[in-house]
């Protein structure tokens, strides 16, 4: 996760998801990123704070704004990859990063 300026504010090492298990990705921002893979409509739903998109552009008829750049699979060997650089508003308000925070349930539990 970079930020304008091209800064690193976060990083996860390459991981796989199963099923809907979804993938938590600490930063400097307060809150985690949250990754989940959708294989039956073959996308990637992406969540921080309120905010939330799709990589394919289609969680219904008021997204007007694909925030992200998709490139083709690379299937040369396996498992596939897919390159694509996504961007969303920042949301941090100056409290803790969840860099240090002890786990990615963003529940408040």
């Amino acid at each position: 996760m970079f930020d304008d300026a091209k800064n690193q504010i976060g990083f996860q090492e390459r991981t796989g998801s199963q099923g809907d298990m979804p993938v938590f990705v600490a930063s400097q921002l307060e809150d985690w990123l949250t990754v989940t893979a959708e294989s039956q409509n073959d996308y990637i739903a992406f969540y921080l704070a309120p905010q939330s998109w799709p990589s394919n552009g289609e969680f219904g008829p008021d997204d007007t704004q694909n925030p992200c750049s998709v490139g083709g699979w690379d299937c040369s060997d396996f498992p596939c990859y897919r390159q694509m650089d996504c961007s969303f508003g920042c949301t941090w308000a100056g409290g803790e990063s969840s860099n240090a925070l002890e786990t990615g349930d963003s529940s408040g539990d």
